[in-house]
């Protein structure tokens, strides 16, 4: 099997009915180590709400320059739901239509070490043809094969206007 990430212009991200977790202080990405905690306490907050979460797992990350000029780096985690939720809960927030347009996207398909390189590939074509990209990416986990280690996920980098 030929490795390949095909990269394509132009795609729009569009996601309704979503539900934002927001991860931006040091305190917050302690967190992330547990992880799928986070992640079903999001789904069990959907239920509560008498909504039901649907789709894959999105995860937003931005990176901004900080006032000492270090990275500042925010993961923002989105579910989708399939109602819109008037009366969320701190630290949740939810957007009725979450719309990104204009981006370089792939599907990537392998091994999740290796995902580093869709990213880079993105970033090398907005490079080679001289496309500004924004600092935010979205990924979309679309499916795992714990069977053979492999992972699909759909990656979309903004384009700068």
């Amino acid at each position: 099997m030929v490795n390949s990430i095909n990269v394509h212009h132009s795609k729009t991200l569009k996601l309704e009915n979503a539900l934002l977790l927001e991860l931006s202080k040091e305190e917050d990405f302690e967190q992330l180590t547990k992880f799928q905690i986070l992640i079903e306490r999001m789904d069990l907050h959907i239920k509560q709400k008498g909504a039901q979460p649907v789709g894959p797992l999105i995860q937003k990350t931005d990176v901004k320059v900080n006032d000492n000029g270090g990275p500042q780096m925010t993961i923002t985690f989105i579910r989708q739901a399939n109602a819109f939720i008037h009366h969320v809960d701190s630290p949740y927030m939810m957007e009725s239509v979450l719309r990104v347009s204009d981006c370089l996207y792939t599907r990537f398909v392998g091994e999740e070490e290796n995902m580093k390189f869709a990213y880079d590939k993105l970033h090398l074509v907005g490079y080679e043809e001289e496309i500004p990209l924004s600092n935010e990416t979205y990924t979309v986990f679309v499916d795992s094969n714990e069977e053979d280690g492999t992972m699909t996920a759909d990656i979309f980098i903004p384009k700068l206007s």
